[in-house]
């Protein structure tokens, strides 16, 4: 029976970090999109000269700064591992 636990624990661990990896690919595309939008709409704004994340001092920097905040509050929880979930023989 503690192979069952074992097993269990480890696919669950799995899942979890399936889903933070797959929600870190969606805010880097966000995040992204959001900075072409931004500097498409920014005047002055140049590709060659400027980075991305410089529109974040903008009016609208706001709007860029949420997907990595986001981020960073979705990887806060807590992953469970194999060896927390087994008891002790």
């Amino acid at each position: 029976m503690p192979t069952a636990a074992r097993q269990g624990g480890a696919d669950r661990a799995t899942s979890v970090s399936r889903v933070l990896l797959g929600l870190g690919v969606v805010v880097g595309t966000l995040y992204l999109v959001v900075g072409l939008l931004l500097a498409l709409a920014s005047e002055g704004f140049d590709f060659s000269a400027h980075p991305l994340s410089l529109l974040m001092l903008g009016e609208h920097g706001w709007i860029q700064a949420s997907p990595p905040a986001w981020a960073s509050r979705a990887s806060a929880a807590p992953v469970p591992t194999a060896a927390a979930s087994t008891a002790p023989d």
